[in-house]
């Protein structure tokens, strides 16, 4: 994440995309189903990294699966207020939050190697996460070196999916936004700080060239990149 995004999520600016008052329908119906591609692969972890977690966005599914949960952000704001979200649903024992970047994942695992000590763990980007990080390259080779079996949860770059980001971002109030096609995918930006990637098919496959990925639609505008390990019940 660049430090203008940074500042983007800091000075509260990036708290718009996760206000329940301000989804339309179809946000909704994919953050439902993005619930559902944890839900069906649950049974082969018992530990999620949520990388991007926010305020802890997922410990409470967590914590209802008997699953542990490592939460890592860079925004410090968040980690304070996810802290106190997990002490309102749980013991330190089972959840944590920390303040950590994906681009040193190896490391942030080995810190955190006894939280995890006798458990499956997987990495999860929710709701785009991975269209905010500053370079996609590093914290995909992060992740290929870490071995975790990983589920990226994305857009689609098609025209129907790009113009129901728009009226997302939209409601959100940013202004000036502006859509840019590049061969990456479809990049937003606004004059207040957004700035969110959808990377198109071919940028992911290209990022995983060894043991490759597996892509799946869900909901009508979202797309699961997945580990080929944890593929088989996600159709």
């Amino acid at each position: 994440m660049t430090q203008e995004a940074r500042v983007f999520y800091e000075c509260e600016l990036g708290d718009r995309l996760i206000e329940d008052a301000r989804y339309p329908v179809v946000i909704r119906n994919y953050l439902r189903a993005e619930r559902g591609l944890l839900e069906r692969i649950a049974p082969q972890f018992n530990a999620l990294i949520e990388i991007g977690c926010m305020r802890a966005r997922h410990a409470d599914w967590a914590v209802s699966h008997g699953k542990r949960y490592l939460g890592l952000d860079i925004v410090s704001r968040y980690i304070r207020e996810g802290r106190t979200h997990i002490k309102n649903i749980d013991s330190a024992a089972t959840c944590r939050v920390a303040l950590e970047d994906a681009q040193s994942l190896v490391a942030v695992l080995s810190r955190h190697r006894l939280f995890l000590s006798g458990h499956l763990p997987i990495a999860f980007f929710p709701f785009n996460s991975i269209g905010n990080v500053s370079d996609v390259r590093a914290v995909v080779k992060a992740l290929t070196l870490s071995s975790l079996p990983f589920i990226i949860a994305t857009y689609g770059t098609d025209q129907y999916s790009t113009k129901c980001r728009g009226r997302y971002y939209a409601r959100c109030d940013y202004r000036n936004l502006r859509i840019r096609q590049t061969d990456k995918g479809v990049h937003f930006s606004s004059s207040d700080g957004l700035s969110t990637y959808a990377y198109g098919q071919k940028f992911i496959e290209s990022l995983f060239p060894k043991n490759g990925v597996i892509r799946r639609r869900f909901s009508s505008i979202g797309v699961a990149y997945l580990h080929p390990l944890l593929s088989a019940n996600v159709r």
